[in-house]
């Protein structure tokens, strides 16, 4: 082949003698080392409309690159990603002349070669360093155009679906899918129409057999259900590369599509395909990624697709019930659920009606080690809770709490699982003091605080919610903070406000848990103030933004320990008392001013109120920052005992 590289019939025997050699997997990397991919790419480029080079050559490269990763990326850094997309371009109508020169007799090997083309490519694609190459060989353009081209081609319309839900996750990990530049590429492409119309014939496809089913042979039916879980599954990673495809597949009407086929189809793939299908495009439309798409687009969007809230609910909980004991169906549900009950009081107290805390509640308990069941399903619980106290009741009823605070013990390896169990308690105890309880009673505030010395205490996001749990946990409820303040959670969350230099949300989060747990409780004032915690709240405050959360809780902390002669000694110590009465001079004549233009109540009549409900509801309220005014009026009185001390 090298010899005699311009003579097209010595070329195709070669390729046709590779071709042979390839159906033994030991001759394979001999073949590659003696530089039979380099002479089967020059045969492919040399002749790029001889049928027989094209049909042998794609073949061969076919099975060169199966089962073995090296062989893959030797094939890709030989450039066969590029011959390849280019040879499947020219078969799949780009060139009208190259077709009527081929006729009619040559059609089967055209359609080989597509064939060929389609799998070197999908097993190219497995190996990562592949994936750039071959995107910048317009490989998914082609893909697509060549889906269209051929409608009717069973095999080929699958194999591209296959090929695109390889590339959109690709996308992904890259970190190019979900930002502007990609909503651009998708509103330029005819992939969502093309795949919607293969997923199309496949729920008609569906809906016959269903009438014929025993008239179908088991080869058939397998064919027809591998068609409808591929195409819902490439509707689904479509959906999870932008915004912009979202809309397109609710404009197409996707969503009743997949409900329709939740309806018709029993099988377990094809059931947590279609409910990860539908959750994909609701996390889309909602803007689970793009932040800079415009909200009121996303709205409409979403309110097209979404209309029908109890359908949605209630076809994704009856999917999901259909294999209860498949752990794949019910990780899709619970990912249904987190997705569609996220900000949508409607979706909340629909999932109640339907039971779905029951359902999920069953799949974590019937997966306790299944990390995707637990992190979604926990995820799910938070967001049915979220301020529904419907959902709240039913997670306490069925021994909810119980389940999560064993989560917490279990899982203290796992960043993301123990992180969305303190999400559950979260919103079950922000706005619920029974739910406070009833979680301190199961060991949640003991739970939460061994956390932050377990492996995964470093962790951000651990960090961060461990202190929102710690905070409402301990919001009015006495027995929660010396449950806490005993296990020395007082002085872990001050140990995490000294853990990094900026200002994040873990310190909005340790000064708002810290504010929750001295409110009302001197032992715990002495406690942090021993621990110099006027230290750390003054740092916090110093390098914080004016406006921001971590100052005002912080502020709000510090003031609440001014309670204690001790916590004044130790702000006097600092040297910096000067500047931190100028702060708070600023911040409570902002208070004082923000009560009088809101038109507030008497000041000393507010300061009595407090005084009067502080021992039994502590700084009940949650996230709501308090009465302007009121808080005005303490700020007050606190800075004048500074004051008095310092001078």
């Amino acid at each position: 082949m090298n010899m005699y590289g311009n003579m097209e019939d010595v070329q195709e025997k070669g390729c046709v003698e590779i071709n042979q050699l390839c159906d033994f997997p030991p001759i394979r990397e001999l073949l590659c080392r003696v530089g039979a991919v380099q002479a089967l790419l020059d045969a492919l480029k040399n002749f790029p409309v001889s049928i027989g080079v094209q049909y042998a050559g794609c073949k061969a490269l076919a099975k060169l690159s199966v089962d073995c990763d090296e062989l893959r990326l030797h094939l890709g850094v030989s450039g066969a990603g590029t011959v390849l997309v280019e040879a499947l371009a020219r078969f799949s109508g780009e060139d009208a002349n190259l077709q009527k020169s081929l006729g009619s007799q040559a059609l089967p090997h055209c359609e080989g070669v597509r064939k060929f083309c389609l799998a070197a490519i999908f097993q190219l694609l497995q190996v990562e360093e592949n994936m750039v190459p071959l995107l910048r060989a317009n490989a998914w353009e082609t893909v697509v155009n060549a889906m269209a081209a051929f409608p009717e081609d069973h095999d080929l319309t699958l194999s591209g679906c296959r090929l695109l839900i390889v590339m959109a996750e690709g996308l992904i990990k890259s970190g190019t899918a979900n930002t502007k530049a990609m909503d651009v590429i998708m509103r330029q492409s005819p992939a969502c129409q093309v795949v919607f119309r293969v997923s199309t014939r496949a729920l008609r496809h569906v809906e016959n057999a269903a009438h014929h089913a025993a008239a179908l042979s088991p080869l058939v039916q397998d064919s027809l259900l591998q068609g409808a879980w591929l195409t819902s599954s490439a509707l689904a990673a479509l959906a999870s590369l932008s915004f912009e495809n979202a809309r397109q597949l609710v404009d197409l009407g996707a969503c009743e599509h997949l409900r329709s086929l939740m309806r018709l189809c029993t099988n377990e793939v094809v059931v947590e395909w279609t409910v990860r299908a539908l959750a994909e495009i609701a996390l889309s439309l909602r803007g689970g990624f793009s932040s800079w798409a415009k909200a009121d687009s996303q709205e409409h969007a979403w309110h097209t697709g979404m209309k029908d809230s109890s359908t949605n609910c209630q076809a994704v909980l009856a999917a999901v019930s259909i294999a209860p004991q498949n752990q794949n169906v019910q990780f899709a549900g619970c990912y249904a659920v987190a997705t569609l009950a996220a900000d949508c009081r409607e979706h909340q107290l629909q999932f109640h009606a339907s039971h779905a805390v029951e359902v999920i509640l069953q799949a974590l308990r019937l997966f306790p080690d299944a990390d995707n069941v637990q992190e979604w399903g926990h995820r799910a619980l938070a967001v049915l809770a979220s301020d529904c106290p419907e959902n709240q009741s039913a997670i306490l009823q069925n021994q909810g709490h119980v389940l999560v605070t064993s989560t917490l013990s279990r899982f203290l390896h796992l960043a993301r699982v123990y992180f969305s169990a303190c999400y559950v308690i979260v919103n079950l105890a922000r706005t619920n003091l029974v739910a406070r309880k009833a979680l301190g009673t199961a060991g949640a505030c003991q739970q939460v605080v061994r956390g932050f010395a377990g492996p995964c205490g470093s962790d951000l996001d651990v960090l961060e919610w461990s202190c929102r749990a710690l905070g409402d946990l301990a919001n009015g409820c006495h027995e929660n903070q010396e449950r806490i303040r005993l296990e020395g959670g007082c002085t872990k969350v001050l140990e995490t406000l000294s853990l990094l230099k900026e200002a994040s949300p873990v310190h909005v989060s340790g000064c708002y848990a810290l504010t929750h747990l001295i409110a009302g409780n001197r032992d715990a004032q002495v406690q942090v103030g021993a621990s110099h915690g006027c230290e750390k709240l003054v740092n916090v405050i110093l390098k914080s933004l004016p406006d921001s959360q971590a100052r005002l809780w912080a502020f709000r902390a510090l003031l609440t320990l001014t309670d204690t002669s001790l916590s004044v000694d130790r702000i006097v110590e600092l040297g910096t008392v000067p500047e931190m009465m100028k702060l708070i001079n600023t911040w409570v004549g902002n208070m004082e001013a923000k009560a009088e233009s809101n038109g507030g109540r008497d000041r000393e009549e507010e300061g009595r109120e407090k005084a009067q409900s502080r021992g039994k509801e502590g700084s009940n309220g949650g996230d709501r920052l308090g009465d302007a005014q009121e808080e005005g009026g303490d700020a007050a009185r606190r800075r004048e005992r500074i004051s008095k001390s310092a001078s």
